[in-house]
């Protein structure tokens, strides 16, 4: 039921108001009724309006820490009523079930009732009407009686300059659909003011056709808004209020209010249905953190094999939105799997929200067998012909893992070429427990696929675990689909702090399968044979990568040099690491490192970076 604030208490000392109707101007008798042209025949159509000084009243609107309520006031001030007849038609779900009176649906859900809206004509002296249909009424829980669906629309916005269109501007909170149950509330002439015409004036008793319509009420078949009536749902009344978010600004605001968003009902003018007006919040946030002060939803969800994607959102608190991949709307639909985060420009600064990841379901598709092996020369042990997995398998250090020293932080979760200048952002490893790495595991190595020599020609790429032996092992079970793959390409594998090597030429594939044994080739050298390639072993017949490239900025291909021995020299001494200072990978930044560097420095390379 409506409960009315301090004007509507009024009502229980005061006779109620009595309809005043035109003389002779009724829905039975058109004599005295007038049409918007002049005419002797034409629709009397009912304007709709929200009053912008109920919207604007400070009084009839109250703020709590992630809400906002207010008053909203839908007078008619057209040259007819507006009329809402019911039908025997009714929706459930999806089905609509015709001329049959029913109170509950098959599955025992509340129906929605379709409607049709009466439009009354003038014809001389005689008033005649016709109807369209219009919509439906749903019942309202909280209420207790029917509502015409979607009557109003509530929007919290930031105003922007450059936008003529306020209902573009940036949405703030959740938006508030509701629908009214259709009624003569009151008349213009009691609220004086709540009802104006396009230049402002106030109307009263003084609109044409003024009382026009019946005594309309909330009962199913009686619902409408006479002329120079209106329909009011004050604060109190469930529905009238926007939900705001955790992180909502305190400041300046616009509240808009639509009647009829949807367009549901025919009228004299349908672009005066907007009231928007200042609000300034006072009791939510004065300030909001640079990052983790906002977070987003969707955490947890996998991208299923038919293709469709997952939705991220994150508060709508500000006026401009960007994600990590791209994307400028508060919510968005991602096919990819990765690592989402977004940047958000609220009133009150800009924040980062947390970072969330989306994996991928393992789908059935046709796919190439790669098959690639190399070896790093910083952990090769000579004598087992096979290198160390010390951070793996003593140390605990390879990111994710449980530390076995309980004093060491962890390595982050995640294969580690995220950061520059790599900047790969694949998943690879984010969702593993601490006991995922086999035990043959020694390193996260980089693995791309090129078109040509050059970068600009990389198709694909994907952070690997590099086994003991040598072997490089795909975290993912396809990563090159069979559709997807060209005939031959160029093979380039990359350490953190060993220089990258890629296949003197392009490899072809060979029954779906791409293989290649950097253990017995050396690297791609250049066009002038000139470069370093890989090291060639004292057995003359086993390749491994160049150790000592710990700073990996080098352009416009790896070389070892100055940065490099400070990037060790600026470790020296520490243990239990897991940095580009360990050249070995034993965990330990100590001369055993220089002696790698030592041994390379000036090594240069010609794989293009």
């Amino acid at each position: 039921m409506k409960l009315p604030l301090l004007k509507m208490l009024l009502l229980l000392v005061v006779a109620l108001p009595v309809f005043v109707f035109a003389q002779n101007c009724t829905i039975d008798d058109a004599s005295a009724c007038v049409c918007e042209d002049g005419k002797e025949k034409c629709d009397l159509l009912p304007n709709l309006k929200v009053s912008r000084d109920l919207l604007a009243d400070g009084g009839a609107r109250a703020e709590f820490g992630g809400v906002l309520r207010f008053s909203v006031s839908t007078p008619n001030i057209g040259h007819g009523p507006l009329r809402i007849i019911p039908t025997n038609n009714y929706i459930c779900g999806k089905d609509t079930i015709f001329d049959t009176p029913i109170d509950r649906c098959p599955d025992g859900s509340l129906p929605s009732q379709l409607v049709r809206q009466r439009i009354y004509v003038k014809n001389k002296n005689k008033m005649e009407y016709r109807e369209r249909d219009a919509g439906f009424m749903a019942f309202h829980p909280d209420h207790g009686h029917m509502h015409f669906n979607s009557w109003n629309k509530y929007t919290l916005r930031l105003q922007d300059p450059k936008e003529p269109d306020p209902l573009k501007w940036p949405l703030i909170g959740e938006e508030g659909k509701i629908g009214f149950c259709l009624e003569n509330t009151n008349s213009c002439e009691f609220y004086d003011g709540y009802c104006r015409d396009e230049n402002d004036a106030i109307l009263t008793t003084n609109i044409p056709n003024y009382g026009l319509g019946e005594k309309y009420t909330c009962l199913p078949d009686s619902q409408g808004i006479s002329v120079g009536w209106m329909d009011i749902y004050f604060l109190n009344v469930s529905g009238m209020l926007i939900t705001l978010p955790e992180g909502t600004c305190n400041g300046k605001y616009k509240l808009i209010a639509e009647v009829d968003p949807d367009n549901q009902i025919v009228e004299e003018n349908e672009n005066d249905n907007i009231e928007m007006v200042d609000v300034t919040l006072k009791m939510q946030t004065d300030s909001i953190a640079p990052k983790g002060d906002v977070f987003v939803s969707g955490i947890g969800q996998s991208i299923g094999c038919d293709g469709l994607g997952v939705e991220l959102s994150v508060p709508r608190i500000g006026s401009s939105y960007l994600w990590s991949n791209g994307d400028t709307t508060h919510l968005i639909s991602v096919t990819e799997p990765g690592l989402y985060s977004c940047v958000i420009q609220t009133p009150c600064g800009e924040t980062k929200s947390n970072e969330v990841l989306v994996t991928a379901d393992v789908c059935t598709t046709d796919c190439i067998d790669i098959n690639i092996k190399a070896l790093l020369e910083g952990p090769f042990d000579t004598t087992a012909y096979k290198m160390i997995t010390i951070l793996n398998t003593k140390l605990g250090l390879l990111p994710g893992q449980n530390p076995a020293n309980s004093q060491i932080a962890p390595t982050p979760k995640g294969q580690p070429y995220r950061v520059a200048p790599w900047n790969y952002d694949g998943i690879e490893g984010y969702d593993w427990n601490a006991n995922a790495y086999p035990v043959e595991a020694v390193d996260w190595v980089l693995v791309s696929l090129r078109k040509g020599l050059t970068k600009d020609t990389e198709f694909l790429q994907a952070a690997t675990l590099l086994l003991d032996d040598g072997k490089i092992k795909f975290v993912s079970p396809c990563v090159l689909p069979t559709a997807e793959s060209p005939d031959s390409m160029y093979i380039v594998v990359e350490h953190r702090n060993h220089i990258g090597i890629m296949t003197p030429n392009p490899v072809h594939l060979n029954n779906k399968r791409l293989e290649y044994d950097f253990r017995k080739n050396s690297s791609y050298q250049g066009s002038a044979g000139s470069g370093s390639g890989q090291k060639l072993l004292p057995d003359s017949i086993t390749w491994v990568m160049f150790a000592g490239d710990g700073e990996q900025f080098d352009f416009p291909s790896f070389d070892i040099n100055g940065f490099d021995k400070s990037t060790w020299s600026n470790d020296n001494g520490r243990s239990n690491i897991y940095r580009q200072s360990d050249y070995n990978l034993d965990g330990d930044a100590s001369g055993f490192d220089k002696i790698f560097w030592d041994s390379n420095n000036g090594v240069t390379s010609r794989v293009p970076k």
